[in-house]
C-alpha cells in the first residue's frame, strides 16, 4: 500500500535538499543578465562617456568601443567573476571575484556605481515565486 505521510516525507526532504542550489543558481543567472540589460532591476547603468556624442572620450573611440556594453571590455573579466560563494538552507551568497567589482559595484568618488550584484526586489519576486511552485509539487 502507498503511503501519503511517507511520500510527502520523501518529496519534502529532496526539496529541502535541492531547493537552495536551485535558488543560487537562478540568482547567479539572474545576475549575470545584468551585464546584458545593462542595468539593475530595471535601472539601466550611468551611460559610458564613449558613447555620449558630445565628449572627448567619444571623440577618440573606435567603431567597436562605441557600440560595446557598458563593463564588458574585450574578456568580459567582471561578468565571468560572478560565482556561488555559499549555499545553505538559511542563505545564499552570489560573489564576484574580480579585484575591480566593488569598485563599479558600489561607486567611487571617481566613478560611477553600476550595481550588478545585491539586494534585488525582481530576483526576490522570482524566488518567491520558484518555491512556491515547488511547494506545490511537494503538496500535490
Amino acid at each position: 500500500m502507498n503511503n501519503p505521510v511517507k511520500n510527502f516525507r520523501l518529496k519534502f526532504e529532496a526539496l529541502k535538499k535541492q531547493l537552495p542550489n536551485d535558488v543560487a543558481i537562478m540568482a547567479l543567472k539572474h545576475y549575470d543578465l545584468n551585464f546584458k540589460r545593462q542595468g539593475f532591476d530595471g535601472e539601466k547603468w550611468q551611460e559610458v562617456k564613449r558613447r555620449i556624442p558630445e565628449t572627448k572620450a567619444y571623440k577618440y573611440a573606435s567603431k567597436v568601443q562605441k557600440t560595446r556594453a557598458i563593463l564588458s571590455g574585450n574578456t568580459k573579466l567582471l561578468a565571468k567573476s560572478n560565482y556561488i560563494k555559499s549555499v545553505s538552507w538559511d542563505r545564499i551568497v552570489i560573489a564576484n571575484s574580480s579585484k575591480y567589482g566593488i569598485y563599479h559595484n558600489y561607486g567611487t568618488s571617481k566613478l560611477p556605481q553600476r550595481k550588478f550584484l545585491g539586494y534585488s526586489k525582481v530576483l526576490n519576486k522570482k524566488i518567491v515565486n520558484f518555491v512556491g511552485n515547488q511547494l506545490n509539487k511537494v503538496f500535490k
